[in-house]
């Protein structure tokens, strides 16, 4: 369990001995932009010169990179993003590289930091020469986009106002123009709002989308087209705040499939209301903006009508053509079989735009809904793959059966994050229980939150069906209707009796519907649970766990039983103040704060449990496992950061989505901590394999067994094995246990064996394959 950290720390020595660390360079010419945007990506010239003794070269892993600091010099960013230096630079010799750079996401003024790196090795000494430091002010985006749309409102409506008499053509063109113009900013503000770090997204691209937009007008009289333009507008600023939101909370934009579930947003307002934030007010903006239009003159067209159907109709086609681009890149993402494998339509913003990409997802959508499924060639290669995964799989170890018979019982924890277990504030335990659980059972601390747009019932159905959730909305909404064949049906065959428990609403992610489809035969919710003390939406966990044992007691033995726990909910703004036992310090964010309490709650309520099942006498006959559902949803800044003593990374930002996963048994000599890398698919395989039940074959997970090579692939196309991490969003590869970054190529096979699982386990519930890949 332990050796590979060993090994890895041997292997790290080993090639800090091979490559020492270059004993200096000189900066040549370093003239960074003096001014920036927010959000941006820049990339500007830099000439650095080898000083030292020895090559520098991408053998050696030696790229340019920079830090931000603040002005007093405090590190703000410590691991900017890799610059290649273009080829070998041998002592001596000067090379001019083209440095990128990604700028904070708030404005005011920062030094930027010049550095060199030697991957895994070490950052280079201070260089001699020209200053490294630059000052740098970053500029705010929003007041300057929406600020310049609403002078261009103003002034085209004086134009109309004003030429209304002498060309009455003004008022539908400077329409057109005007819905354009405004479609563009709106997608450039949803990009910043959402604190989107990257290039800046096609120019071309958003002015594409925005003529697409105004060709809805010609459909129209244009006398019409002042106040249609103004539904427009208005309903664009309406979804580009919603793509706000969403972006920030999920990292995608609101996909036609996603509006399945707002149903639910009366129960989830507190977690929308939380991710406002002032500078969304640009939003209100804008849309008193678009109102302007509604009190422009209505054109009063005296032509004929051939001359009036003709001159739209070259309208029609000069907006046609203006948006065409952005209809040749949608069709060529439709075409392309890679498109199949992107893993969030937001790795596709830089490329179409926001438009563009809800144009994507309205042609995915219509696709799906008329298109005539997989072709034969894509069934056999899905068909391979869980034969290939069957066959590396088998049924065996000594730890196989060593609990034939016993009960099951599977609790999913709210919003448990790893970085919990352990942590002490002030000398005080956050999770003692849990804690204690490292030494009585086993701990499996790099198992990876694998959940989607689904959160809560993603966590369940990867769980229980060991398949990862769809690309774009929840399984819960848009595949209840498949045949599952999952961890309680599978125990049902075996004699098992089966039950789940949520104390929440049945309806809340169409848990009525899917618990039975899941297998379950009885479950029990809100109204079979009875009142009691509430905390966040539902009972609290410890008289959920408290009313939930007696059920357990009745169940017929064996039973698997499946509770879901709702503690402290995002946004976690509030927390009863008779339930908090921690004595914190200020972390800087309340939410964080709340947090913690509600995990010293729930722990406490899961140590009762335990209790509780010894005094039934259910103990010594049951294995119990807990495991968190998804991530906290805390944005690695100051207070987290602060609070965990880490720094910001891509490579940390994937580090950090992992949740805990633990093994209880009668069985006190199994237990100890298991660091092999796997993800929420593993624990449906990993519990049957210790009640020695065989892997299903159509299981995407596999058994997590001390000494196997991990795996586990994110949605977003992410990865992880024992040795390496993959971050796809930021085409980052890093060592696993140092974090330390790596070539990209030395990921490369782990980011195409991701690619592969994800597209093969969403094929399945995409087009409802388990029937098929399980056989007869």
């Amino acid at each position: 369990m332990r050796g590979l950290a060993a090994l890895g720390l041997i292997l790290w020595a080993g090639l800090v001995l091979a490559a020492p660390c270059p004993s200096g360079w000189r900066v040549e010419a370093f003239q960074p932009p003096k001014l920036v945007w927010a959000t941006a990506q820049v990339a500007f010239p830099v000439e650095v010169t080898n000083t030292g003794d020895q090559p520098w070269s991408s053998q050696t892993s030696d790229h340019v990179s920079y830090h931000w600091r603040d002005l007093s010099g405090q590190v703000l960013v410590w691991d900017g993003d890799r610059s290649e230096l273009g080829g070998t630079v041998n002592p001596g010799e000067t090379q001019l590289v083209l440095v990128r750079v990604r700028v904070p996401r708030e404005p005011g003024v920062y030094l930027l930091e010049l550095a060199m790196v030697r991957e895994q090795v070490c950052w280079y000494p201070p260089p001699s020469g020209r200053a490294r430091l630059a000052q740098v002010r970053v500029l705010p985006r929003l007041p300057f986009l929406v600020g310049g749309l609403g002078l261009f409102t103003g002034l085209l409506s004086l134009v109309v106002w004003k030429g209304r008499r002498w060309a009455s053509w003004l008022v539908p063109v400077c329409t057109v123009l005007w819905l354009a113009a405004f479609a563009w900013v709106v997608g450039q503000v949803v990009v910043v709002a959402a604190g989107r770090v990257g290039p800046p997204m096609p120019v071309g691209m958003l002015w594409a989308g925005g003529c697409l937009l105004s060709l809805a007008l010609i459909l129209l009289p244009a006398r019409w087209w002042p106040r249609a333009a103004t539904v427009l507008a208005f309903l664009a600023v309406v979804l580009a705040f919603a793509d706000t939101l969403y972006l920030r909370f999920f990292g995608s934009i609101v996909s036609f499939l996603a509006w399945q579930g707002a149903g639910q947003l009366g129960q989830v307002w507190d977690s929308v209301r939380s991710l406002a934030k002032p500078q969304d007010l640009w939003f209100a903006v804008l849309g008193f903006c678009s109102l302007f239009l509604w009190f422009w003159p209505r054109w009063q067209e005296q032509w004929p009508f051939w001359p009036r159907f003709l001159r739209q109709a070259a309208l029609a086609g000069v907006l046609l053509a203006a948006g065409w681009p952005v209809v040749v890149a949608v069709r060529g993402v439709l075409r392309d079989v890679q498109g199949a494998q992107v893993f969030s339509y937001t790795m596709r913003m830089q490329e179409l735009g926001v438009w563009g990409l809800h144009l994507l997802d309205a042609a995915r959508t219509w696709k799906e809904a008329v298109g005539e499924g997989l072709a034969p060639e894509e069934r056999r290669q899905i068909r391979n793959f869980f034969a290939q995964r069957a066959r590396t799989t088998p049924a065996s170890g000594p730890a196989f059966g060593r609990f034939a018979g016993y009960n099951l019982v599977l609790l999913q924890v709210e919003s448990l994050q790893n970085f919990v277990v352990g942590l002490e504030v002030n000398g005080q335990e956050v999770t003692p229980f849990l804690n204690s659980l490292r030494r009585r059972g086993l701990y499996f601390s790099w198992v990876f939150d694998q959940t989607n747009q689904g959160r809560s019932s993603d966590g369940e159905f990867i769980a229980l069906n060991s398949q990862h959730p769809l690309g774009e909305g929840a399984v819960a909404f848009r595949r209840a209707g498949n045949r599952f064949m999952a961890l309680p049906n599978v125990l049902r065959s075996r004699g098992y009796s089966t039950l789940s428990a949520h104390a929440f609403e049945r309806g809340f992610w169409n848990r009525a519907v899917l618990h039975p489809a899941y297998g379950f035969e009885r479950s029990f919710f809100r109204r079979e649970l009875g009142p009691g003390e509430v905390i966040g939406w539902g009972l609290a966990d410890g008289v959920f766990l408290e009313r939930v044992l007696p059920k357990l007691q009745e169940a017929r033995q064996p039973f698997f039983a499946f509770l879901i726990t709702l503690g402290l909910h995002h946004p976690f703004d509030e927390f009863p103040e008779g339930r908090k036992s921690l004595k914190l310090p200020d972390l800087g964010d309340p939410a964080l704060a709340n947090y913690l309490q509600a995990m010293r709650y729930v722990d406490g309520a899961l140590a009762a449990f335990f209790e509780g099942l010894a005094g039934a006498g259910l103990a010594d006959r049951t294995v119990v496992a807990l495991y968190g559902d998804h991530e906290a949803g805390f944005p690695l800044q100051a207070p987290l950061a602060n609070l965990l003593r880490i720094q910001w990374s891509p490579q940390q930002l994937t580090a950090l989505r992992r949740v805990p996963f633990f093994i209880v048994t009668p069985d006190a000599s199994l237990a100890g901590e298991v660091d092999e890398v796997g993800g929420q698919v593993d624990i449906a395989p990993t519990l049957l394999h210790l009640l020695g039940v065989p892997r299903p074959s159509w299981f995407v997970g596999r058994a997590l067994i001390p000494g196997r090579q991990g795996f586990a692939a994110l949605p977003d196309g992410s990865g992880a094995d024992n040795q390496l991490l993959w971050v796809e969003p930021f085409q980052a590869c890093a060592e696993r246990l140092s974090l330390q970054g790596r070539e990209k190529s030395a990921c490369q096979p782990l980011r195409e064996a991701v690619a592969v699982e994800l597209a093969a386990s969403r094929a399945v519930v995409e087009h409802d394959l388990l029937p098929e890949i399980a056989g007869p």
